[in-house]
């Protein structure tokens, strides 16, 4: 939240006027926008795009991302108020694709509003996942692996801001904000489990269950989407 609150505030200082003589001296019209999505390196997936502007006011638009995790064995659950979730991006491998649409509604001043399919594959094997709640009695250690496919549209406005233009090529940071919604299947495959504690030391790998246990979920959710991109427009 803190790298998202510091975004905004630069956009609110370009805004004000920080770093509007560089967009004024913008004069050339770029066709090509290659993207990178920083708001989705925090959860360690690099997000690239392309954007092509069909005409003044339209522009087609795709991007495709890959998820790397990191070398723990383990992930936990985290309060969200009176839930608890599985916090797995850390762990996760996976990819993304998407196809979308832009539509400048003011081309001087580069808003816009978007909407945009997507297919979001996520997965992991063998971790261990720390269910830690109040008591040790309701806490539990499981091991388990994961396979999630996510189906989503998304609906975005946001705003351009040029921080230069040489010749044929350019700079731009791309705000944007919205809403939506995700169907998800999830597939678990729990191998053990044990309660009493969510710490490692509590899992007993000789306790494991006969077989493993196969637990499949499919569900709709909201979604809110707010971040940065970093633009490279060229002729």
């Amino acid at each position: 939240m803190k790298i998202i609150t510091r975004l905004f505030i630069i956009f609110l200082l370009i805004q004000t006027g920080f770093m509007l003589p560089a967009q004024e001296e913008q004069t050339v019209y770029f066709h090509n926008h290659l993207t990178l999505n920083t708001t989705r390196l925090i959860f360690r997936e690099i997000r690239l795009g392309y954007e092509r502007n069909i005409t003044a006011h339209h522009v087609a638009k795709i991007a495709f991302g890959m998820q790397w995790p990191t070398s723990s064995n383990s992930f936990r659950s985290t309060a969200v108020g009176i839930v608890y979730l599985p916090v797995y991006y850390p762990i996760v491998s996976g990819f993304y694709t998407s196809v979308g649409y832009n539509y400048l509604i003011n081309t001087k001043k580069h808003f816009y509003v978007s909407a945009e399919l997507y297919f979001d594959h996520k997965y992991y094997n063998n971790k261990y996942y720390r269910y830690c709640v109040g008591t040790d009695m309701d806490s539990y250690v499981s091991r388990e692996s994961m396979q999630m496919n996510k189906y989503g549209l998304k609906f975005l406005a946001g705003k351009k801001v040029t921080l230069f233009g040489i010749g044929k090529v350019g700079l731009q940071l791309d705000f944007y904000g919205g809403i939506g919604f995700q169907y998800h299947q999830k597939e678990i495959t729990e191998y053990g489990r044990q309660h009493g504690g969510c710490t490692l030391g509590y899992y007993d790998p000789d306790h494991e269950y006969p077989s493993p246990k196969t637990i499949n979920s499919n569900y709709i959710t909201p979604t809110f989407h707010l971040g940065m991109l970093i633009s490279v427009p060229f002729i």
